[in-house]
């Protein structure tokens, strides 16, 4: 299979380890030229490799979707066939002064804008549910939790990189992990350990305690990570819809040395950092990326050569998770299939080996596609799909504009013996142009009778009028066909008059594809990342902290923060994921809570005590109402009314001056 796929059979027998069974791995490859070190990066590599060999023909493809986003133009790119192979000597903008007409981008942000108001728009932006008659209270805090790791690590941000990736290339790519972010802290000690802090802090305050400066942990959260489709490593024997079936998977990045040797040793998974050369080399994908010419990108040898210091260097780095049998690989005794994580830099040295220790045990990367293949490798990207109409749309209005140009710049048929050559040449708008001496005497002796016989200005006419500008609208509509992305839906007025009930029905239409499309990347991508975020907090919480809470958690308990740790989300339950796509819980609705007073006003019966002595309590339901509605401090608007005894407003109303209601 190895053999088939291209990938190098396992070794029999091929390394001996002179290390003893329990060595630490960093410690066996700590010699970066012997056979196990070299083995390993030998073995990564071809995986690496393997993965780019069936990814690099997209890359011509990614980069003619990702410059119409820039609203850039590449003179230099040939003219394409019907095929998309390239046509020898023929340039496909053939326009020095061109630009770009913003159908791909102005597609995208609508696309992008629908997708993040299903997957950003509640707070919290993830909910979980208790799974199986779980504890709710467990899962409010597991929520509070999530929601924490959702801001530390720019999940909304996160999202819309992973979709936008996903409608341009056909695939957006998510890393997940859990980053333990250590550093200079500090503890506080009491002045005396014979007293008990509490009274301490009564009587001295600020000064009971002793700032101690430590390194410890800063902070512990989940991490999504984005990753370009260009550094992506998927294993291509199988699609990227069952891409957890795979062998491998990995990814390209750069990091300073310095942001490495601070995860290195005992504060990280990282070593051999001291064995990285002081200046990167260059990366194994500079040269297979047209970037280069990119403006907005300053990539590749040309950025690298603007830093002169030796020190910090940034480092070329790829990671791979890898499922293999540590006994046949020599890593260790095992003879089950593991998941290894590993890293190297500079295509030199492994700098992080280990099993991956997360329970979930799977390949942490999560996989978006507007357009699932389940049998391919990739997916072409819905700006991939309206790239030749981007193309097409480019070149109609350029050359319409290339016409007008050429209207503008008047053409004379004229002789230098009869006009001033200069004066025709070089003069403006409104100024003279002068006859010469032999055009003057033909013109006196009556030889010429009009002046347009030493003059002619040559017709042209615009061929490209109506008919191009029509062609326009006829590919603008066949894209908008293609992707879904109407005119309401872009919030651009109908050309026609339409009643609200077209309008509408041809939103919900538009609005019906881009929940399918978000159904498909939510049940792929999102679903599986929350999943793993909950997992990871159940396993490597550590530190207990105090979390933000609202709603009826924060009511009940009085507060708005609430102080959780490793052992308030444990025990024999699983949370669920509430997503964007997923009907939200009904009691977190404010319009649930509106419609159900307003339903109970209609109805006498619920105004007034039933046959047990209870009725409905209106102003709490109001509460309600205000929290969903993000209104956190409805209290703060209640007054403080006195209520006066009926005898003394009988009193009042007798001697005139109360008059009594109705």
């Amino acid at each position: 299979m190895a053999e088939e796929a291209g990938l190098p059979e396992a070794p029999d027998g091929a390394m001996e380890i002179a290390y003893g069974e329990d060595t630490p791995i960093e410690i066996q490859l700590e010699d970066i030229e012997g056979e196990l070190h070299q083995k390993l990066l030998q073995e990564l590599k071809s995986r690496r490799d393997f993965s780019k060999e069936y990814t690099k023909d997209r890359h011509d493809d990614w980069d003619r979707v990702r410059e119409h986003q820039k609203m850039y133009l590449n003179l230099d790119r040939s003219a394409r066939a019907g095929d998309r192979s390239s046509i020898a000597g023929e340039k496909e903008m053939p326009f020095q002064k061109s630009v770009t007409i913003p159908l791909s981008k102005a597609t995208l942000d609508v696309l992008l804008t629908q997708t993040m108001s299903i997957y950003g728009s509640r707070n919290p932006m993830h909910q979980i549910a208790p799974e199986n008659g779980g504890d709710p209270l467990r899962a409010k805090i597991m929520e509070a939790m999530i929601a924490y790791d959702s801001i530390q690590m720019r999940a909304f941000s996160a999202k819309y990189a992973m979709f936008g990736e996903a409608f341009q290339f056909g695939n957006g790519y998510m890393y997940d992990s859990w980053e333990l972010e250590e550093g200079m802290t500090y503890e506080f000690e009491p002045l005396d350990a014979g007293v008990p802090p509490e009274i301490q802090r009564a009587v001295l305050g600020p000064l009971a305690f002793t700032p101690i400066r430590k390194i410890g942990v800063k902070r512990e959260y989940n991490k999504w990570t984005p990753i370009s489709a260009f550094d992506a490593r998927p294993d291509p024997r199988i699609s990227q819809w069952n891409m957890q079936d795979g062998e491998f998977f990995g990814h390209r990045w750069k990091s300073s040395q310095s942001a490495l040797y601070k995860r290195a040793g005992e504060y990280g998974p990282y070593f051999n950092i001291d064995k990285l050369p002081k200046r990167s080399g260059k990366s194994v994908d500079d040269n297979e990326r047209s970037d280069m010419s990119d403006p907005y990108n300053p990539a590749g040898d040309t950025a690298r050569e603007m830093l002169k210091s030796e020190s910090p260097s940034w480092v070329n780095m790829e990671t791979m998770v890898w499922e293999l049998v540590p006994r046949t690989w020599k890593l260790g005794e095992s003879e089950y299939p593991e998941k290894w994580v590993f890293a190297w830099a500079e295509d030199k040295v492994i700098v992080r080996a280990h099993a991956l220790v997360n329970k979930h045990q799977e390949f942490p990367y999560a996989v978006a596609e507007p357009e699932p293949n389940f049998f391919d490798l990739f997916s072409p990207g819905t700006m991939e799909l309206i790239e030749p109409l981007q193309r097409f749309i480019n070149w109609l209005y350029n050359s319409h504009i290339e016409n007008i140009t050429r209207m503008l710049n008047n053409q004379w048929v004229y002789s230098p013996q009869f006009i001033d050559e200069g004066d025709l040449e070089f003069g403006g708008p409104g100024e003279n142009i002068r006859m010469t001496q032999d055009a003057v005497d033909m013109m006196l002796s009556g030889e010429v009778q009009d002046i347009r016989q030493f003059l002619f200005q040559m017709p042209v006419q615009d061929v490209t009028g109506a008919s191009y500008m029509n062609a326009i609208q006829y590919t603008y509509q066949m894209a908008q066909v293609l992707t879904g992305v109407n005119d309401p839906l872009s919030g651009i007025q109908l050309p026609t008059q339409r009643s609200a009930t077209e309008v509408g029905t041809i939103t919900a239409k538009a609005t019906e594809r881009m929940a399918i499309t978000a159904r498909l990347m939510d049940e792929n991508a999102i679903q599986p990342l929350i999943q793993r975020a909950i997992n990871n907090r159940q396993q490597f919480t550590s530190i207990g902290r105090y979390y933000e809470i609202a709603g009826r958690l924060a009511q009940d308990l009085g507060v708005d923060n609430l102080f959780a740790d490793l052992q308030d989300i444990q025990g024999n339950f699983n949370y669920k994921p509430i997503t964007g796509i997923l009907p939200e819980d009904p009691s977190r609705s404010a319009a649930n809570w509106s419609n159900l007073m307003a339903a109970a006003g209609q109805l006498p019966q619920l105004q007034q005590p039933g046959p047990d002595g209870r009725m409905l309590d209106f102003r709490s339901i109001f509460n309600v109402i205000a929290e969903k509605s993000g209104i956190p401090n409805i209290d703060d608007y209640y007054m403080e009314v006195e209520v006066m005894p009926d005898e003394q407003v009988e009193q009042g109303v007798q001697d005139g001056n109360m008059v009594p209601m109705g």
